[in-house]
């Protein structure tokens, strides 16, 4: 009976040691899993955001840099007709005519003619520029002028000097102007409506960053 009672006391204890130390042993595993399971899923979630955040910031660059490029693409250009010689009476017939040779010109262009004192600048039909008829209206001859003409419609266009006879002796030009597509008012495009465009796509991009999980 003593030795019964003796074992009861003495591995009693150590068996409920032992069992209490395999739960906890169990338990701290079962807390480091936990643990190890929540960091890799906010890792998940991390990169997942960070990849949104990254998409969405490419769209935004690339939008950007495709309006950028679309209004540099359509932007006017203006031509200084006759370059630095200008708008005077040429040493050769053909010279506004090879000046204008390789030159595609669209509706929204600028002509720029720097006028000499001693000529003057008439757009006239093309009955006009063939005879070289010396018609009554024009700019300039009272000085050195520059004149801006924007183009702004389809179509040929022709232009002399009525002096004299400067016109027969080729200061003349007539080209034709394209439009960028069937109807086309302008080739210019409106910078407030891209603007407000990048603006509201900017907008809903900072939207989704800072409501996306």
């Amino acid at each position: 009976m003593f030795g019964i009672v003796y074992i009861y006391i003495h591995a009693l204890p150590r068996f409920y040691n032992s069992q209490f130390h395999h739960f906890g042993l169990a338990q701290i595993r079962k807390n480091k899993l936990e643990h190890i399971e929540k960091r890799v899923a906010a890792t998940r979630r991390t990169r997942r955001k960070m990849g949104k955040r990254n998409m969405v910031l490419n769209m935004i660059g690339f939008c950007i840099f495709a309006m950028g490029f679309m209004i540099i693409a359509t932007e006017a250009t203006e031509y200084t007709v006759g370059d630095s010689f200008g708008w005077d009476t040429p040493t050769n017939e053909s010279f506004y005519r090879d000046w204008a040779t390789n030159k595609t010109f669209y509706v929204g262009d600028i002509l720029i003619f720097n006028i000499s004192a001693t000529t003057m600048l008439s757009e006239v039909s093309k009955a006009d520029f063939d005879n070289c008829t010396q018609v009554l209206s024009g700019v300039g001859g009272g000085g050195i002028i520059v004149s801006s003409l924007t183009l702004d419609t389809s179509g040929p266009r022709y232009f002399i000097c009525p002096i004299d006879n400067d016109c027969v002796r080729g200061q003349k030009l007539s080209i034709n102007v394209e439009s960028t597509n069937s109807g086309a008012p302008s080739l210019q495009p409106h910078h407030s409506v891209i603007s407000q465009s990048i603006g509201i796509f900017v907008a809903l991009a900072v939207y989704f960053l800072t409501n996306s999980h």
